[in-house]
């Protein structure tokens, strides 16, 4: 299985080319501290007045070299696959056999650290919803009583794969990014009576007010 990098990746990583081999060990370090101790903003700085490179060069370059080493955990691709996927950013053959002994020594550690982390939750973002209602038909004269039913869409929020995976370990997004940005939407049709539908407002509000008991706020204190 090959890793598959997109044109800003390509980018990113196409400056270690320009890195000494003393540079080039010591970004690589960064980068692994990175994924492994979780993301900080002063790594960025600090690497920068190390290497003597301007900082975003050094976030930029730090984001594709976790991106290479996450992936290529995450699937536990082989020394081979490694290589191949590496000969697409036409690396001189010393940077390519850098890079893959960063990753059979860091592979273990970086899995560690992906099992750790926790699964993503959709994030509620918008709801729509269309009340529809037969008022007269053949088999049901007027007068007959009226069934109403809804149509509901729901859309939710999720972190993309590749950035949930690694959430609060990669780069994170720049403050300058709209919000929602990096985000994949998802929605989904539902369709229900007024029935089920009031009994998923009671559970819901059921809900709430169970979070907002003492003892809720006492373990949610507790798990902080």
């Amino acid at each position: 299985m090959l890793i598959l990098f997109s044109d800003k990746h390509k980018q990113d990583l196409s400056f270690l080319t320009q890195l000494s081999e003393e540079f080039l060990h010591e970004l690589c370090q960064k980068a692994v501290e990175f994924i492994v101790d979780g993301g900080n903003e002063k790594i960025f700085a600090a690497a920068a007045r190390t290497l003597q490179i301007d900082e975003a060069v050094i976030r930029n370059l730090i984001d594709g070299v976790s991106f290479l080493l996450v992936e290529s955990s995450k699937l536990q691709i082989s020394e081979r696959d490694f290589n191949d996927s590496v000969a697409a950013l036409s690396y001189p053959e010393p940077l390519a056999k850098a890079l893959l002994q960063l990753y059979l020594d860091n592979r273990g550690a970086i899995r560690e650290k992906l099992a750790s982390l926790p699964a993503p939750i959709p994030h509620y973002k918008n709801l729509e919803w269309r009340l529809e209602a037969q008022v007269a038909s053949r088999l049901h004269p007027l007068g007959a009583e009226v069934e109403p039913a809804f149509t509901l869409r729901l859309a939710t929020s999720n972190v993309p794969a590749t950035q949930t995976a690694m959430q609060g370990v990669l780069a994170p997004a720049s403050n300058d990014a709209a919000p929602g940005a990096g985000q994949a939407t998802t929605q989904v049709i539902l369709g229900a009576d007024v029935a089920n539908l009031r009994h998923l407002y009671l559970e819901l509000d059921r809900a709430l007010r169970e979070v907002q008991s003492v003892h809720a706020r006492r373990v949610m204190r507790y798990v902080k």
